[in-house]
């Protein structure tokens, strides 16, 4: 006969052993209920639709009734007390036996067989509608003691599958990993060891610091053997003086040491050709030094070149501009002109671009009234190095200094102006050289010539007295050789 499965409400045969969609028993698993005739489960003891006992006592909860086992019935102890209190009919666990062994009997009692199904299509329907909502009772109350149908374990396995997979995969990764660090340690301390360099040792240890105990062990034993073995190393390790540098490699050549004294030494005579730009002298004591193509690119941007029209003008601008600035005495004009860090000023050598101000005050000390005059800007030699915002002008330019003491004195000098000017046109160094007076050099000149002059006619007076003296002793010795004839 075809009957609904109550658990999932599929048609099958009520022969078939198991249900093919859900997969539950069926064959001798399940009764018709003698009351409304509803297919259920033999193991849930009451009808799910009219709640009919197979007892033939009718249950008026069937919420009540705890099943866990589909092939044979149980009742927990504790849900027995509570239909003990609520029907007041079972009072102990033999009992509940007892009742359970009736319930065999009545499913023997009762077969399922075609003379047994009713002849109208309303009970079918009636039986229909338990079964589904059997079905959906059932449900929570399965998901509620843990259990799983076969098709949600099924579900699980490629998930699980793939979860070890990707363990798998982790490990085999870190694995070559470790392998990876472990040979890498390994070839680094085989080299430091062989080396024998402190800087190669030390350099090994900060690196690989959870390598092995016994080789880091073996590596500080040795740079300790190396540093005990040259004390005087200790002293010079951490100098910044080239020359106490220089000192250590005459003292000790074959020191094992030497070749980082060495790239110390060509280091900090690096950092001395950034701050004088004389990348010249770095490369003329480090020819294949660290820094030797670097410095090579910084001295082709460094050379002098002479300067276009334009970029003349830029740097001739920038002086007059720093002259106008000290004979308008204006403070705030002035330091526009200049960069905020200046190379020199005059005979001082990195000052701040304030310092200009200072020079300012000095030269108006007891000046009435002071002016700066650039008689000639074509005779101005301006030479260019680098490109872009890296530029920079070198400018030898000439002017005239006119001052009005308050002393009534009117002074006026000749100078030269050296400046250097960055690629905004303001003034990185500059040098305002006086130029001695060519009338002060004549009559120095002059004045040396007279005494010479004076000595040679001093000189020309005393041979003419001296001959005229040879003549007179002529004249006398003729007169006394003509008295004796």
């Amino acid at each position: 006969m075809i009957i609904k499965c109550p658990e999932c409400g599929h048609q099958i045969s009520d022969k078939a052993p198991v249900c093919p969609s859900c997969g539950v028993e069926i064959a001798g698993k399940i009764i018709r209920c003698p009351h409304c005739g509803e297919i259920h489960f033999i193991s849930d003891g009451i009808c799910p639709n009219c709640h009919h006992s197979l007892t033939g006592k009718p249950n008026t909860d069937a919420g009540e009734i705890n099943t866990t086992d589909k092939e044979g019935l149980s009742t927990n102890p504790t849900d027995s007390q509570q239909d003990t209190n609520s029907n007041n009919d079972v009072d102990s666990l033999d009992e509940e036996e007892q009742i359970y062994e009736e319930e065999e009997q009545a499913v023997q009692a009762i077969p399922l067989s075609p003379s047994n199904q009713p002849s109208t299509e309303e009970p079918q329907e009636a039986i229909a509608s338990p079964i589904k909502e059997h079905h959906s009772a059932k449900g929570p109350k399965a998901a509620s003691n843990g259990q799983t149908t076969p098709k949600e374990k099924k579900s699980r396995v490629p998930l699980i599958v793939s979860v070890i997979i990707a363990i798998g995969i982790c490990l085999a990764l870190l694995f070559a990993y470790n392998h990876a660090n472990q040979a890498n340690e390994e070839r680094e301390f085989r080299t430091a060891m062989d080396s024998r360099d402190p800087g190669i040792l030390q350099s090994y240890l900060n690196t690989y610091v959870n390598a092995p105990e016994a080789h880091r062990d073996s590596v500080q034993a040795l740079l300790n053997a190396i540093r005990a073995s040259d004390p005087q190393w200790e002293t010079v390790k951490n100098s910044s003086d080239v020359n106490a540098l220089k000192a250590y490699l005459n003292q000790n050549p074959n020191s094992p040491h030497k070749q980082e004294v060495l790239n110390k030494i060509d280091e900090l005579d690096w950092k001395a050709a950034l701050q004088t730009h004389d990348f010249a002298n770095y490369l003329s004591l480090h020819q294949n030094g660290i820094h030797a193509a670097e410095a090579v690119d910084s001295v082709k941007l460094t050379m002098d070149l002479p300067a276009g029209q334009a970029d003349k003008q830029k740097a001739i601008s920038a002086v007059r501009s720093f002259l106008v600035a000290i004979n308008s005495h204006n403070e705030d004009r002035l330091l526009g002109c200049v960069a905020d860090h200046l190379d020199y000023l005059n005979e001082k050598s990195s000052v701040e671009g304030k310092e200009a101000l200072n020079y300012m005050a000095i030269i108006y000390k007891n000046a009435e009234r002071l002016n700066w005059h650039v008689d000639n800007a074509d005779a101005a030699k301006v030479t260019k190095a680098g490109s872009g915002s890296s530029t920079q002008y070198g400018i030898t330019m000439p002017a005239r200094l006119s001052v009005n003491y308050n002393t009534g004195n009117n002074v006026q000098a000749k100078y030269n102006i050296q400046a250097k000017v960055n690629a905004s046109g303001k003034i990185t160094a500059i040098k305002l050289i006086r130029i001695a007076e060519e009338p002060a050099k004549t009559s120095a000149k002059a004045s040396e010539d007279k005494p010479s002059e004076k000595k040679s006619s001093e000189k020309k007076s005393s041979d003419k007295k001296s001959s005229e003296k040879k003549g007179s002793d002529k004249k006398s010795s003729k007169k006394s050789t003509s008295k004796k004839d």
